[in-house]
């Protein structure tokens, strides 16, 4: 039984429970293809029909990243683009 600020959180099946190591994250790493990871699309619409497919299986939590050196312009775009049509 989970207890604490994790109790109730939905996790991946395969996703250790506890205090994950950076092992975890390369074993899960192995079991997500590019196309599941990775949404590179200019369309806003794209980002919010992905976000949603979590929203609608109940996830309590989700996270967006940038991983270059477009950081802010990202942000800029969900904020100004994506954010708004998924509320």
């Amino acid at each position: 039984m989970r207890r604490g600020p994790a109790a109730g959180r939905r996790t991946h099946p395969r996703t250790p429970d506890r205090n994950p190591q950076p092992r975890h994250f390369e074993q899960l790493a192995a079991l997500v293809t590019e196309d599941e990871a990775v949404n590179g699309s200019p369309d806003p619409e794209v980002h919010v029909q992905a976000i949603r497919q979590y929203v609608e299986a109940r996830f309590d939590e989700g996270y967006v990243n940038q991983i270059d050196e477009e950081q802010d312009a990202f942000f800029d775009f969900y904020e100004r683009e994506v954010l708004p049509r998924g509320r």
